[in-house]
């Protein structure tokens, strides 16, 4: 069976995994401004705090435990890329807080936006300028036909934090879950891309291979 399902009740807004550490200063600007009028009650944002190295650190990846399989788990040295699928069937969209390095100009993906498309969950991203446009080069598509995303076009870093706050914060859960229900022909294609990228007979091992941990886990419950 899938991991995620498009049908499931969303009851929350977004959710966001903002890991705050000091080499990362501009991700503590986004949560500050994100909760500047008080927490988000319709929303799951987790601040995973000052950690460095947080795959190497026992415990840290607890949440993901409870969700698969043992043998899945242990086969995977680096588990950063690993989705917390309950939180995307919980939410309607994620506020993706990518890396960002010294040039705000480079266009950095890694593992925290390839979450979203393989979820197949539309996205807003914190990241360095023009990050979208970029993204678009590499044949994803993005969501203006639907929220605005001149943030992705603000030179100044502190404006453009502002800007993605204060659109996050407009959304209301009538307006998430319509977001969401509107971008199903997007994220499919983004998916898809995806995969195409990744090369469609990598994931099709992963698909069996995912189906057997999956009855593994359900065998030894």
């Amino acid at each position: 069976a899938d991991l995620i399902d498009p049908q499931a009740d969303r009851q929350k807004t977004f959710f966001s995994l903002i890991h705050v550490k000091k080499s990362r200063p501009h991700r503590k600007t986004l949560l500050d401004e994100l909760q500047s009028h008080g927490p988000l009650p319709d929303a799951v944002v987790r601040d995973t705090g000052n950690i460095q190295n947080t795959h190497l650190i026992p415990g840290m990846f607890t949440d993901i435990e409870q969700l698969y399989a043992k043998p899945f788990l242990d086969g995977i040295t680096w588990k950063d890329p690993v989705p917390r699928y309950d939180l995307y069937n919980q939410t309607n969209f994620e506020l993706v807080c990518e890396t960002l390095g010294n040039d705000d100009n480079v266009f950095w993906p890694t593992e925290k936006i390839t979450k979203p498309i393989t979820m197949r969950h539309p996205f807003i991203v914190f990241g360095g300028q023009h990050f979208l446009k970029h993204l678009k080069t590499l044949g994803f598509q993005t969501f203006h036909e639907h929220i605005n995303e001149s943030y992705d076009n603000i030179a100044d870093p502190r404006e453009r934090t502002k800007a993605i706050a204060d659109l996050v914060k407009s959304f209301d859960l009538p307006k998430a879950q319509k977001f969401f229900a509107d971008t199903r022909q997007i994220c499919d294609h983004n998916f898809n891309h995806m995969c195409l990228l990744h090369g469609r007979q990598t994931y099709d091992k992963s698909v069996v291979l995912k189906n057997y941990f999956i009855e593994m886990h359900n065998e030894q419950r």
